[in-house]
């Protein structure tokens, strides 16, 4: 005798409903922000001018125009200092089991995603300057030719692996010397 469905109750189990299948949870594989090389110089030039500016207010205490190179020298940390760093932190990466994420902005950041699934390809790009580094340009390609790169990171050649694992290419072994 079969089991009717009772008002109320919904279908018994395993009656029209496929097996259940456990859900494939999302883990954070690695948070990338581009390679720190790029932050070098401005570092050194907050800390020349920031050291310069601790001189000039001797200036305070001596007549003389110690002020006005001291805000010279402000103006110059802002320009070069501060504003290259803040440029290089408003990019970050985030990689997880399921996709690859982009978020460029420091309070409003615009979102860029690829899901792994929809990947047919991946290529590390690097130029001289990245190879030295150990850095380089990752480019995923989407089944609709959408291209989705990761710029100028850290440690390319361990992420281009992993990526390749999570992404099912893992046979495909390319890189492109650019420059």
């Amino acid at each position: 005798m079969s089991q009717l469905p009772q008002p109320g109750l919904g279908p018994p189990p395993g009656l029209g409903q496929p097996p259940a299948q456990p859900a494939r949870p999302e883990i954070r594989v690695a948070a990338i922000r581009q390679h720190a090389r790029r932050v070098i110089l401005p570092s050194l030039i907050l800390i020349a001018a920031s050291g310069f500016i601790g001189y000039c207010f001797r200036g305070l205490r001596e007549p003389g125009d110690w002020l006005w190179w001291g805000i010279l020298a402000g103006f110059i940390a802002l320009l070069f200092g501060l504003v290259p760093i803040f440029a290089w932190l408003r990019n970050r990466y985030q990689i997880t089991t399921v996709r690859t994420i982009s978020r460029r902005g420091l309070f409003r950041s615009a979102k860029r995603e690829i899901a792994h699934h929809q990947v047919v390809n991946v290529e590390m790009k690097r130029n001289p300057w990245q190879a030295l580094f150990g850095s380089g340009t990752i480019q995923l390609t989407a089944v609709n030719g959408r291209v989705f790169e990761i710029k100028d990171i850290p440690n390319s050649v361990t992420v281009t692996q992993a990526l390749r694992e999570l992404t099912g290419n893992v046979n495909r072994h390319e890189e492109t010397n650019a420059g």
